[in-house]
């Protein structure tokens, strides 16, 4: 049985510098601009659309994100120890890229350092260096993220360090961009627009949440985005760590209701950047947010510099196939909207709870068809017949659907479509002769507003296939 759940995993040089991605099962591959140079970017993207071309690829911009300089070792420091922000790297000093920190900081305040990993407290500001002592012992990495939760990082307008990435995103035709510290939907929108002028209309807005704004402003955000990450890490020392749980899973339900794909992020996994093993609690993390409804969970670190990727990987699989056992499928009355197509998908899915021994097949030019009728959990998953090669790999990132090409020339009338997108399915070995599906399309493009019932008769026969 595959998992349903999707994998995300952010690509490292423990995963390619050996190419074990060449054969890890990811569903969309994560590549972070923060690190590293454009040419070995375009290196990633090319080897992966080679050997894995049905897969997704996100490129996360860096944001307003302040971190650390690049260009100084790894470095462990205790609990008690001064340490200065500002300068160059000598002795207790560590260059940061956000220069005018110092302005905003004030004695008492606390820094947190990669997703809380390393707590600062600010002694005093001089001369634009913020000294500070450490709350723990820690490790400080070169390229790290710096966190203040009382100030602000965040314009509404285009972060203008991202420009060169999206312009890379849009010429490489991937099929989204991670927008970090969104706080509201206008600045969503910019970004779209900005894609668009670089002439990357097909690029896909995945809006990481990470500051409270932006849970405020959720509802807002969640429609003018392609999909939603829950970047825990941020977002927890933003909103505060007792109340994350509780966030996580509000989230969680809205993207559901709206049929957007919603990813569950950061340190899922954490301890196997160094052990072969998750520890119970991280199992129990990756269970809870698939009974919540996660569509995809995200490993970082775990498999960009971690001790064993595919390890992480396996057990990312292993949890979700047991979670997925124990999920129960939506009450579709709740979930579902009033609008035409949401009522076509509503009733796919009330078939197969009537017939389940039925698979279902969605033919859709948008994904929109195969979207929302996975949003109600069949068990069968969704099978989504398509010839748009962006559209397919998009889809990667959502809950229980298996993507199928078919050739755009077989996209006439719906009677041709039916028997083409069947016989594409059983050829990718998704149906087979005898199988019952349920199949919702639309009678024309962008609309979704027939259903039928139909059985596999011959598998061999294309232009007779169902009965």
């Amino acid at each position: 049985m595959e998992n349903k759940t999707k994998v995300i995993a952010k690509i490292g040089p423990a995963m390619f510098l050996n190419g074990l991605y060449k054969k890890a099962p990811i569903d969309v591959f994560w590549i972070n601009f923060s690190h590293g140079t454009l040419d070995e970017k375009q290196e990633v993207i090319d080897n992966v659309r080679k050997v894995r071309p049905d897969a997704a690829i996100l490129g996360d911009l860096p944001g307003p994100k302040m971190r650390f300089s690049e260009g100084f070792e790894n470095t462990d420091v205790g609990k008690g120890v001064e340490i200065i922000l500002g300068g160059k790297r000598k002795d207790n000093e560590f260059p940061i890229d956000c220069k005018d920190l110092h302005k905003h900081v004030k004695p008492g305040m606390e820094i947190f350092i990669d997703d809380a990993r390393l707590v600062l407290k600010v002694k005093s500001v001089k001369n634009g260096m913020i000294i500070c002592e450490t709350l723990n012992s820690g490790k400080i990495r070169a390229k790290s993220g710096i966190d203040v939760p009382t100030i602000e990082t965040e314009s509404k307008d285009v972060v203008q360090n991202d420009l060169p990435f999206l312009k890379f995103s849009a010429k490489n035709n991937l099929e989204f961009v991670g927008i970090s510290f969104v706080q509201s939907k206008e600045s969503i929108l910019k970004y779209r627009k900005k894609i668009e002028e670089f002439g990357g209309r097909s690029v896909g807005i995945v809006a990481k949440i990470e500051v409270p704004v932006a849970v405020k402003n959720i509802d807002s955000i969640i429609g003018a985005s392609d999909a939603i990450m829950v970047a825990r890490g941020d977002l927890a020392v933003s909103v505060g760590l007792e109340n994350i749980s509780s966030v996580q899973r509000s989230i969680i339900k809205k993207c559901n209701m709206a049929g957007k794909p919603v990813i569950t992020a950061t340190q899922m996994l954490a301890s196997m950047e160094t052990n072969d093993r998750p520890t119970r609690a991280e199992a129990n993390d990756i269970y809870w947010a698939i009974q919540s409804g996660t569509d995809a969970c995200a490993l970082s670190n775990e498999t960009a510099v971690g001790v064993n990727p595919m390890a992480a990987i396996e057990w990312m699989i292993k949890i979700s196939k047991n979670a997925e056992n124990d999920l129960d499928s939506y009450n579709p009355y709740y979930y579902a909207a009033h609008r035409e197509p949401d009522r076509i998908c509503l009733d796919a899915f009330v078939h197969w709870l009537h017939k389940q021994d039925a698979k279902i097949m969605a033919l859709t030019n948008s994904g929109y068809t195969a979207r929302h009728i996975a949003k109600f959990r069949p068990k069968c998953g969704v099978i989504a017949v398509t010839y748009n090669i962006n559209i397919a790999r998009k889809l990667q990132m959502c809950w229980g659907v298996k993507s199928v090409l078919m050739d755009k020339a077989d996209f006439k009338s719906p009677a041709i479509n039916l028997n083409a997108a069947t016989h594409a399915a059983v050829k990718a070995g998704l149906l087979k002769t005898g199988d019952n599906v349920i199949i919702a399309y639309g009678s024309k493009p962008g609309t979704t507003d027939t259903l039928v019932s139909r059985t596999v008769k011959n598998s061999k026969n294309r232009q007779d296939i169902l009965e």
